[in-house]
């Protein structure tokens, strides 16, 4: 099963009432990015990749995996809070990655055993719990977050790797913020403001269509517009 994990699949700050094992259940997680044992980050940027290659934890301490064209491997997993690791048995072949990360729409496994190469993923389909304004706001404000990808429908616009540095927003906690980004050959920055209003939603600029619901932990940040504009702007901490 490790073989099979290796190829589907190409600290840590928890709520205090959400346990790893409550994260793990939650929903189905699917395989986003993979991170090198040297630590270099590749995104899938197939969205059909991404929905296809998932593993569920069950309540019952079983997991399941696709396999073959609609079949499904059944495997079971034990978690232990000592270490952090999660420990897989699938026809007596074991293996164990650790939890570096944990969140509502995010995993990272560790595998130590195997390599050392570590796997992102997300909840491709998800339905976010309402943050607090002040949740919201010392997410915004914890650091400066890098544009990976854009949608707008089926079309996505996703941040070339070598302008993603240079591809940003960073929120200040008295309501302004900078953004930059990569036009032509050029880096441009510009300014504008932000606040959180009564229904837990960010404006941009008080403008009709820069109105977003916001969701995230410490490493992901995805906008959604409430009406006009791009449906989604994806962001990761910048390091």
């Amino acid at each position: 099963m490790v073989k099979l994990f290796i190829f589907l699949f190409p600290i840590f700050t928890l709520a205090q009432t959400t346990s790893v094992e409550d994260f793990l259940t939650a929903d189905t997680w699917n395989i986003a990015y993979n991170i090198s044992p040297e630590g270099e980050r590749v995104d899938e940027e197939s969205q059909e990749k991404i929905r296809s290659n998932w593993v569920k934890f069950l309540k019952d301490g079983t997991y399941e995996t696709p396999s073959g064209i609609s079949g499904k491997t059944i495997g079971k997993w034990t978690f232990n809070p000592g270490t952090q690791a999660i420990h897989f048995n699938e026809n007596g072949s074991k293996y164990r990655a650790i939890v570096d990360e944990i969140s509502d729409i995010s995993l990272v496994l560790h595998y130590v055993d195997n390599g050392g190469f570590k796997l992102g993923l997300i909840h491709y389909v998800h339905i976010p719990k309402t943050k607090s304004n002040e949740e919201t706001t010392l997410l915004l404000t914890s650091g400066k977050w890098n544009v990976i990808l854009k949608r707008y429908d089926a079309m996505e616009d996703r941040t070339p790797e070598e302008n993603v540095e240079n591809t940003w927003y960073e929120f200040n906690p008295e309501g302004t913020y900078q953004k930059s980004e990569v036009i032509g050959e050029e880096i441009v920055t510009s300014e504008g403001t932000w606040f959180m209003d009564e229904k837990f939603q960010l404006n941009l600029d008080a403008g009709e269509n820069t109105i977003y619901s916001v969701v995230g932990d410490k490493s992901k940040l995805i906008l959604t517009t409430i009406s006009g504009g791009y449906n989604t702007i994806e962001m990761r901490k910048a390091k």
